[in-house]
């Protein structure tokens, strides 16, 4: 392994080249046999071979890293955890450190400890920092979980968002481009996949010619890498005409998290017809691989050149090929597809998001530390083998290699452990289908036999872990909780087997489900863990990932050492609303309130105009943004819900202490006039101070004006009864004659924007907002106590008694159409919020781009296919529509795919979904980052107008003193789509693990004896994979797969099913199989078909458009 600390010193490059020859074959076992050299030795080049030598690196620390270096806070080429490299060496005193530990200790005494908020000054830049463009950018990985249709549920001010988000090349990729696509399993043996885009497939998907002559449908997502124009739209059409159209069938993904990214098609093209194209292909292929062959000496040794000692990093693909490549880079398609390659047979040390590779192109690089802590626990599993292999055949006089003793220790350790938890919780032992599953682990059975509810709180120590045996738990954690290292075939072949030599899960098909299972047995993990909180690429402060970033987080955390930066840069700006009644209508429960809302009425009768008011918390005049505050925020870009482990963007004593609405804090107020036809006639914006604030909740709007508040008929609860919800601030549940006019005349607004919106759709009659609340899932411990965390450090093996406390309340399914008012006023408070959040973020946007002003905007693109969407439109959505108008909900679900995608611009664009000339996001400066950044642009042209003394928009030169220029946002575009469609996932991820939890405890443990076992489903696709059908579950509107009634489970089950192929909008009644807690798998075996959907149109199957993945 390389020394972090010691010049890389020269050796003869003969014994290194003698095993590379020009095959492929060659180059891809030189790549594995030159990492294992370089293990003991370093790198550089000889100069006598007429290369110049290697550049040395030295990693710098806090003392070393120049002051006035530049960064960009969340830009595509930064990393808040990356070091600069420079052309330092060390000259090391005395003997040379033997081993890695102590390198780095020899390392770290050398280069001092970092201080946490002078590394942030560097490593989190902020964004508008000169030559920030030039530094290297995080990366989100991302458990995509594609459901095949959109949940109902979504943030009031995130209305948008349930169309889709991010800039990717799905909405770029044109017939004839270059793609390259990735492959199922990384290994050192790999070639890229490129293939020709020749044509859309099923939506999401599209369809591909290998080098093989063969059509194959891949998920437009899943395109790694993009070359326009590779080849003339005359040889496309030649292809096109002559494709032959099969039936597909699905294979496995390369993640298991993304469905279908790859579909094998057994169509073939003529070899006559694409050999143009398959000539071409040929000749990129030996392009890129000259390349490489070329460069070997360097693109063999990527992990080694690119990691650093004891932190992960992230680099870019632009920023790794002029690092590797030095002088010769010159980021052309095939440089970019060699050193691609060199990264994809790197081994387990790089990693890269298969979801937003195409916008970020960045990877994941494991520090050099953690790496051969996993390739040292490797190594000790394979002695262990070898020798127990050795003992077993008789040759007892052979002494134990080194790793023996370490794995008969924890091996014995674990069984221990294993048979205790056994004793307290038994894991779910699901015997349905082929092979037994372990589902997770059950309920405590110490709460069930004291019929009480226990505290969840972790407090019983059964053992302690040496260093050894915590390097075998983070190796295993790596595999099965981090997912970092898991389709690496030695690590995958060889981890799990320390699960045989436990004897506990014989019998059972031992995987990543089970490693993570046997974490939680032996006291590492809860036992309500969910395995995609834990994202290494993410690097969310106090998960461990990054030293700096927790020692940031920390820092950031105490109000006495940053309250004293906190000052007013708007006090003289800000208009003092004085008593004009500021409604913040939020949960009871809700301790960050980031908008209220005010009105006044203009006018009466049939012109009635009012003057809309949202009041939004302005953190932004007061931090800095070069702040650690802001820094940190710009690294995490939003709040991240996931129970236990919520990583808020800015500290609660911020949030809380400073600018959470109440009287006498700091507002930026978005208003709007509007007319009784629901248009916005005119636009503020202003800073200002809120004195009469008004808190209350949705439920008291709702009994004051008659609407209906959420009612859920049906409630289901697991672990005992939730504690009563702890109210911190006081809230007015009853309203004076004055407030009850106001509130009338918000609904009066809301009435008319929505109206607005129905008369300006030109696809479909939508709503502004869902006119529903599907289901309300809340969780606690027994005591109302946070529930603990998993420790990022385990040494000890900690076990706790109770349980959460999970309840659920839903209502049966609807859909998104359903259009507020005509006398039934439905949800009135959450209309209320919902109508002003977007008119807010509407008259922003606007107020912005008629200033010039370039924010992050955000808008939809057209659906390319029309023709498709007309015959949508005229065979599926009209005869579908009842007697209301609505559409059913598979119709109304499959509606959002011709509705496009949103994407995020530094210009405005159209929102089709809105049907807004221009939005953004302005409401929620407390938990987003991109909030923030709209509210620091605002204020510099606030500012900018002050000092002109006349609005932008009257002054047609360009606008300056802006806080952002449009250069820099655009740097950082990328990185704020990819992270925010991760944290997105990682939120919406959510409710729906507590659900499924409550599900599998009820079930499968029978905690809940009144939950149905029975249920209605909606089948809400014609595709069917591995012999499954997506639905929804009627009652609890959960996303779940319904075995085919004509396979041999379903029949065996339920001998009299109907065996008919199901087809989407068709109603099942089926019982609820299993779930699975890792996965999160739902399966239902069909019972009989209730009702079968029958669209108008005669002939008409529906294929077209549901037999989508």
């Amino acid at each position: 392994m390389l020394s972090p600390s010691s010049e890389f010193p020269r050796f003869c490059w003969a014994c290194v080249s003698r095993t590379v020859v020009s095959t492929t074959a060659g180059l891809q076992k030189s790549a594995y046999r030159s990492r294992r050299l370089l293990q003991s030795r370093a790198i550089t080049t000889s100069p006598e071979r007429g290369r110049r030598p290697t550049r040395l690196r030295k990693y710098n620390s806090s003392s070393t890293i120049p002051k006035s270096q530049p960064a960009l806070a969340f830009s595509q080429s930064t990393s808040l955890a990356q070091s600069t490299h420079d052309q330092s060496t060390h000259n090391p005193k005395g003997p040379p450190p033997q081993g890695i530990r102590d390198q780095l200790k020899l390392w770290q005494e050398q280069n001092g400890t970092p201080n946490a908020e002078e590394c942030l000054e560097n490593l989190i830049p902020a964004l508008g920092d000169a030559n920030a463009a030039a530094q290297l950018g995080m990366e989100e990985e991302a458990a995509d979980e594609r459901d095949g249709y959109m949940a109902i549920n979504y943030d009031p001010d995130e209305v948008e968002d349930i169309y889709g988000s991010g800039l990717s090349l799905a909405s770029k990729v044109q017939p004839g481009d270059l793609c390259m696509l990735p492959n199922k399993i990384r290994s050192p043996a790999n070639d890229l996949v490129a293939a020709i885009y020749v044509s859309p497939g099923d939506t999401g998907h599209g369809k591909f010619l290998n080098s093989k002559g063969a059509i194959i449908d891949c998920y437009l997502g899943s395109i790694l890498l993009r070359y326009p124009a590779f080849v003339s739209q005359d040889e496309v059409m030649k292809v096109k005409s002559c494709m032959t159209i099969m039936n597909q069938s699905s294979v496995d993904a390369p993640n298991t998290h993304y469905l279908d990214v790859q579909k094998k098609d057994t169509s073939h093209v003529s070899l006559t017809v694409c050999a143009p194209m398959l000539e071409a292909l040929s000749a990129f292929r030996q392009r890129y691989l000259d390349i490489y062959r070329e460069h070997h000496r360097r693109l063999d040794f990527a992990y080694e050149l690119l990691a650093h000692p004891t932190e992960d990093k992230i680099w870019s693909l632009d920023k790794a090929i002029k690092y590797l490549l030095e002088e010769h880079a010159d980021n052309s398609f095939e440089q970019l597809s060699a050193v691609h390659l060199a990264l994809e047979r790197a081994g387990s040390g790089i990693d890269y998001s298969y979801s937003t590779f195409n916008m970020t192109q960045q990877y994941y690089v494991k520090a050099q530390a953690n790496l051969t802590e996993i390739e040292t626990v490797i190594s000790w599993i394979r002695n262990y083998k070898t020798w127990r292999a050795s003992q077993a055949s008789g040759n007892k006089s052979q002494l134990a290699p080194p790793g023996v003793s370490i794995i008969e220790r924890f091996v014995t350790k674990a069984k221990g452990l294993v048979s205790h938890s056994r004793s307290v919780r038994s894991p779910s032992n699901i015997t349905f289908g082929a092979v037994p599953i372990l589902g997770g682990l059950g309920p405590s059975k110490l709460r069930q036999t004291a019929n009480k509810p226990l505290p969840v709180e972790r407090g019983v120590v059964k053992a302690t872990f040496d260093s050894n045996e915590r390097l075998i738990i983070r190796a295993l954690r790596s595999y099965a909780v981090e997912r970092s290292t898991y389709a690496k075939q030695d690590i995958a072949a060889l981890l799990p087997t320390l699960m045989h030599e436990v004897g506990r899960y014989d019998g059972h098909n031992i995987g990543v489900a089970t490693v993570f299972l046997f974490l939680q047995e032996i006291g590492v993990l809860t036992t309500y863990e969910d395995h995609h909180n834990f994202t290494p690429s993410l690097m969310l402060p106090g998960y461990g990932y990054s030293n700096l970033i927790d020692s940031a987080s920390a820092s950031a955390s105490h109000p006495e050492m940053h309250e004293k930066d906190l000052v007013d840069t708007m006090a003289d700006l800000r208009k003092d609303w004085e008593q004009l009644p500021v409604y913040c209508i939020d949960d009871a429960s809700a301790s960050e309130i980031d908008d209220g809302i005010s009105v006044e009425v203009i006018e009466g009768g049939a012109t009635a105009q009012w003057w809309l008011h949202v009041h939004v918390a302005n953190p932004t005049a007061f931090i800095p943004r070069n702040h650690i505050l802001a820094r940190l925020a710009g690294h995490l870009i939003q709040t991240v819900y996931s129970g236990s482990h919520s990583v808020p963007l800015l500290p609660k004593w911020v949030t809380q202490g400073w600018f959470s609405l109440q009287s006498n804090r700091p507002v930026l107020t978005f208003s709007g006039r509007i007319d009784s036809s629901g248009t916005i006639l005119e636009s503020k914006v202003q800073p200002g101070i809120i004195r009469n604030v008004i808190l209350t909740t949705r439920h008291a709007v709702d009994e004051t004006l008659g609407g209906h508040p959420s009612i859920f008929p049906n409630k289901w609860t697991v672990g005992g009864a939730l504690p009563e919800i702890k109210v911190t601030r006081p809230l007015q549940t009853k309203f004076s004659p004055s407030q009850v006019k106001d509130l009338q005349a918000l609904w009066n607004v809301a009435e008319a924007l929505d109206k607005a919106t129905q008369n300006q759709s030109k696809q479909f009659q939508r709503s502004t907002f869902v006119n529903c609340d599907l289901y309300s899932i809340n969780v606690s411990s027994s005591t109302g106590q946070p529930l603990p965390n998993s420790s990022t450090q385990p040494d000890r093996a900690i076990f706790s008694q109770g349980d959460p406390v999970i309840e659920m309340r839903s209502r049966p399914w609807s859909t998104q159409y359903a259009p507020i008012g005509d006398g039934d006023k439905g949800h009135v408070a959450k209309a209320i919020v919902e109508t002003s959040m977007v008119a807010a973020c509407t008259i922003g946007a606007r107020w912005a781009r008629d200033r010039n002003v370039p924010l992050y905007f955000r808008g939809t693109h057209p659906y390319a296919d029309q023709e498709k969407f007309q015959r949508f439109v005229k065979n599926v959505w009209e005869p579908s529509l009842d007697e209301n108008g609505i559409p059913p909900l598979h119709v109304s679900v499959k509606s959002t795919d011709f509705i496009g995608r949103t994407y995020i611009s530094t210009t405005p664009v159209f929102h089709v979904g809105l049907n807004a000339d221009a939005y953004t996001h302005v409401t929620s400066p407390l938990r987003r980052y991109a909030d923030m950044i709209a509210h620091w642009q605002i204020e510099s042209a606030l500012r900018a107008e002050a000092r002109a003394g006349k609005s932008l928009a009257q002054m047609p030169a360009a606008v300056t003193g802006l806080a952002y220029s449009q250069e820099t946002l655009e740097s950082g575009l990328v990185r704020v789509a990819a992270r925010i469609k991760q944290i997105s996932m990682l939120n919406g991820g959510y409710g729906k693990f507590w659900k499924r939890e409550l599900v599998r405890r009820a079930l499968h443990f029978n905690e809940c004896p009144e939950f149905p076992r029975i249920v209605t489903c909606m089948v809400m696709t014609n595709l069917i994979t591995v012999q499954k059908i997506q639905v929804s579950v009627r009652e609890f509107e959960l996303h779940a797969s319904m075995m085919d009634p004509r396979c041999d489970i379903s029949r065996t089950v339920y001998p009299n099913v109907d065996q008919v192929r199901p087809q989407a909008g068709d109603i099942w009644e089926c019982e609820i199989a299993r779930v699975e807690q890792y996965s999160g798998l739902i399966t239902l075996t069909p019972i009989r078909l209730i009702e079968k959907w029958k669209p108008a149109r005669e002939g008409f199957n529906g294929d077209e458009f549901f037999s989508d993945s």
